[in-house]
Order: C-alpha cells, then sequence, then structure tokens
C-alpha cells in the first residue's frame, strides 16, 4: 500500500505499521482498507499526528 511502512512486529503476527498520508480522510480510509484485509483480527489507531495545517484566514479589521 503506498504510503503505508511495516514498522515491527512480533514472533505472534502483531505488525506495527505507520501512514503517512496527506489528510486524515486518506488516514481513516487506509486504516479501513488495511482491517478489511484477508487475515487482519484489527487495526486500531494508536497515535495520530498532522503537520499540515491549513492557513488561517486574518481579520481584516
Amino acid at each position: 500500500m503506498p504510503e503505508t511502512e511495516v514498522m515491527g512486529h512480533n514472533e505472534q503476527g502483531k505488525l506495527v505499521v505507520v501512514l503517512d498520508t496527506q489528510n486524515n480522510r486518506l488516514a481513516a480510509d487506509r486504516i479501513t482498507k488495511i482491517q478489511n484485509t484477508a487475515g487482519v483480527l484489527s487495526a486500531t489507531l494508536i497515535y495520530q499526528y498532522d503537520d499540515h495545517h491549513e492557513p488561517q484566514a486574518e481579520d481584516s479589521e
């Protein structure tokens, strides 16, 4: 999957996957796709960081 990287795993088959997407909607869609992948029992968002902030309009007083 694009923008997806497996960063770690253990003997039980659990994975740590990092998503680096352009926005929160794409991340949510990617998590849903992972959850719906054959053999995946569950996928959970543990941490989210967003540094793609929209500029705020300045007051025009």
